[in-house]
């Protein structure tokens, strides 16, 4: 899927993509392209939790 979303994502660099993975045990940010963002949000087993809250115009 990665390679995919970098492929597609090299096809149109004036678009931005922010994708989000949860249900992982270790939080982090990477930016493999300058257009794609990949958020992922740490968690605990029993202890789901709010990593961010986005607001969108």
């Amino acid at each position: 899927m990665g390679d995919a979303i970098l492929d597609i994502m090299r096809e149109h660099p004036e678009r931005k993509l922010t994708v989000l993975c949860g249900h992982t045990h270790g939080e982090g940010e990477a930016r493999p392209l300058a257009n794609v963002e990949v958020l992922t949000g740490g968690a605990e087993y029993g202890r789901p939790a709010v990593t961010r809250v986005f607001e969108l115009d």
